[in-house]
C-alpha cells in the first residue's frame, strides 16, 4: 500500500486508509508505480482547482515525486443530499475520485478533454470489479443531485 499522508485538520487517515485497501488489492501494481505517496488535505490549494475533490501531481521541472492529492472534506460534502454520508457511502466516494486520478497517472498526460475521459474509463473498471453493477445506481443518484442543485440554483438567481 502506498504511503498516506494526513494534513487534513479532522484526520481522515482511517477512513481513506479503509476504502483503499480493497482497491490496492485488485489494482495491478504496475497501475501504482511512479507514485511516492497520497497526501490527504483539506482542499486544493490552487484558486482554480477549489472545488475539486482530488488532483494528480506529475513530477515536473522544479517538482521531483509523482503524487496524488485528495481532499475527503470536499470529496464526502459532494454527496447527493438524499445519499446519507454513511461509512460506505464516503468511502465509495473516496475510492472513485482515487480512481480518478490514478486513472490520470495510467493513462498520461493529454489534451483535458480525453485526459478526462481516459480516466474516467479507468475508474469505472475498477469499480465495476469493486462493488459490481451497483455502480450504476450510485452514479445515477449522483446524476439527479446534479441536476436538482442546477434547479435550486437557476431558481435563486430568477427574478422574482
Amino acid at each position: 500500500m502506498l504511503e498516506i499522508e494526513d494534513k487534513t485538520t479532522k484526520g481522515f487517515i482511517k477512513l481513506v486508509e479503509g476504502a483503499l485497501k480493497p482497491v490496492f488489492s485488485i489494482i495491478p501494481a504496475e497501475d501504482l508505480r511512479g507514485i511516492n505517496k497520497i497526501l490527504l488535505l483539506d482542499e486544493c490549494e490552487d484558486e482554480e482547482f477549489k472545488l475539486t475533490g482530488g488532483f494528480y501531481c506529475a513530477a515536473h521541472d522544479n517538482q521531483t515525486s509523482t503524487y496524488i492529492e485528495l481532499y475527503p472534506p470536499k470529496i464526502i460534502d459532494a454527496k447527493p443530499f438524499f445519499v446519507p454520508k454513511t461509512n460506505f457511502s464516503k468511502k465509495y466516494s473516496i475510492v472513485k475520485m482515487f480512481l480518478h486520478e490514478l486513472g490520470h497517472h495510467k493513462c498520461g498526460i493529454k489534451n483535458m478533454k480525453t485526459r478526462e475521459i481516459e480516466a474516467d474509463k479507468y475508474m469505472l473498471l475498477y469499480l465495476k470489479k469493486l462493488y459490481g453493477k451497483w455502480i450504476y445506481l450510485f452514479d445515477f443518484m449522483a446524476r439527479i443531485d446534479s441536476v436538482l442543485k442546477t434547479l435550486r440554483a437557476d431558481k435563486g438567481r430568477s427574478p422574482k
